[in-house]
């Protein structure tokens, strides 16, 4: 009983919009107390399960969480980051029109996926010679080259992707062409 007072306590400590884990509680018991708890609160109503091991404090009004936030949130709880995967990255730099249907995120960790209310999360494995520059745009240049491959990335592409870079992104780029494919 003691476990779901605490998993309580946390949940009326937080925001109305602010998620936490099961990993979080997990100081607050054994993994099956907590799980057990954590299944008893959402039974009654006190909280509401947004993920499998993610969890929000239960509101009257139905608030709509991004892939974005619930993907940011299960790799945190993991020790991992998440970065704007490479086909979303060409997207938003003009060089691809190419659109993904299901939330695909690159992350330091492992590859994975899981369920979010209606739609699946993925995320993808990268190196950490992709993720060097996180979401800076030069960070976004290297993995939209990556993603695009050898053949459909052309001078004449990497000139489209550049053409909003302000001299900051322009110097990153410059300094960090160890990042970029070698072909």
């Amino acid at each position: 009983m003691l476990t779901i007072s605490h998993i309580r306590r946390l949940a009326h400590r937080l925001s109305p919009n602010e998620l936490f884990t099961t990993r979080n509680c997990l100081s607050f018991g054994s993994r099956a107390a907590v799980d057990k708890a954590l299944s008893r609160l959402v039974k009654f109503g006190e909280i509401t399960r947004i993920a499998r091991g993610v969890f929000a404090k239960f509101t009257a009004n139905k608030v709509v969480y991004s892939p974005f936030q619930v993907a940011s949130v299960k790799a945190r709880a993991f020790g991992k980051q998440i970065f704007i995967h490479g086909l979303a990255a060409a997207k938003e730099l003009n060089i691809s029109s190419s659109d993904n249907n299901e939330p695909t995120f690159a992350t330091n960790g492992s590859t994975s996926s899981f369920r979010c209310q209606d739609t699946v999360i993925h995320l993808v494995s990268v190196s950490p010679r992709k993720t060097h520059l996180e979401d800076k745009a030069a960070g976004l240049l290297v993995r939209a080259m990556w993603h695009l491959g050898k053949t459909k990335c052309t001078p004449k592409i990497v000139d489209i992707a550049t053409s909003s870079f302000q001299r900051s992104d322009r110097e990153d780029l410059r300094q960090s062409t160890w990042l970029m494919p070698a072909w």
